[in-house]
Parts: structure tokens; sequence; C-alpha cells
């Protein structure tokens, strides 16, 4: 059972940092379109370039957090 708990926290851990580089890729590829990475559960979340500083909401989780686009 502790290596179950070890290895699901293994997980969430890797996939936020493999989220970040995926989302690092897309933005260096895409120039309409800016990826972040959702601080709660590491989904990748597509917003408009140049727009400001705006209000995001995941919509895996519906957390809401600020971001530059």
């Amino acid at each position: 059972m502790a290596r179950s708990i070890e290895n699901q926290k293994f997980i969430r851990i890797q996939a936020k940092i493999v989220h970040r580089f995926q989302a690092f890729n897309k933005s260096l590829k895409d120039k309409q379109n800016k990826y972040l990475v959702c601080p709660e559960c590491a989904q990748i979340i597509r917003v408009p370039r140049n727009k400001g500083k705006i209000e995001v909401r995941c919509p895996s989780c519906r957390k809401s957090f600020d971001a530059k686009s």
C-alpha cells in the first residue's frame, strides 16, 4: 500500500513537469495561441496571445487562475 501511494505521488509530479515542457514546445510552434498548464491538475490549456493579464478557468478541474497571454 505504501509503494502505491509513493508511486501516485511520483506520477503526479512527473505529469506536471512533462506537461510544462509540452506546453512550452507547443507555444514555440503556435504563434496565435499560448499554452498554459493548470497548477492544480496539470492540464494543458490554450489561450489567445496578446490579451494582457487574463483569468483562466481550467476545463477539467474548474480552478481559476490569473495568467499573462
